[in-house]
């Protein structure tokens, strides 16, 4: 059975592998931070309002930021978890999606306490933590996600990623 200091010791690996994967972190930065909360920043210089720039991750800016990025995350998260433990049936990998929901469940709980806290129409911290945690919760999750990985040549000596720019201007068909 996983102690906590083991999920830990998980979560930590899984950031240390979404910072070296260059892709991923191309992925996260651009799609789920920058155009993820374009609605949210985007609508102080949209309103010809006299709001702050900040202002704007208010409640309900964070709020419409942290549900949706958080229940697909969750819908994600658990499609993937079915799947593996359906192919594999390892009591050991269960244990660690069963800390996995438990960490999840307390997630929500502090997210909603933390949007529930955060003031109307002024940036505040709970706010941040808020975003911040749903963020991180996403990073996690997602960071060994096969999607987000560059297809390497098994053969290759260095075991890297080919870039056969041969094959891109084929159209895909080798030479």
């Amino acid at each position: 059975m996983y102690k906590l200091g083991d999920v830990l010791e998980h979560v930590g690996r899984e950031v240390k592998f979404g910072f070296s994967n260059h892709l991923f972190l191309g992925a996260f930065l651009i799609f789920v931070v920058f155009l993820g909360t374009f609605g949210i920043w985007f609508s102080p210089a949209y309103d010809d309002s006299e709001k702050f720039f900040i202002d704007a991750f208010d409640k309900v800016g964070m709020l419409t930021y942290c549900a949706p990025l958080l229940s697909v995350t969750i819908f994600d998260a658990s499609l993937r978890a079915i799947i593996t433990l359906h192919k594999k049936e390892n009591a050991a990998e269960s244990g660690l999606y069963a800390w996995g929901a438990f960490l999840t469940i307390a997630l929500i709980v502090f997210v909603a306490i933390s949007l529930a806290n955060a003031p109307r129409d002024v940036f505040s911290f709970w706010s941040l933590s808020a975003g911040f945690l749903s963020i991180f919760y996403w990073f996690v999750v997602n960071a060994s996600n096969d999607s987000y990985k560059k297809p390497t040549n098994n053969s290759s000596p260095s075991g890297r990623g080919v870039d056969d720019s041969n094959m891109l201007l084929s159209g895909g068909k080798k030479k």
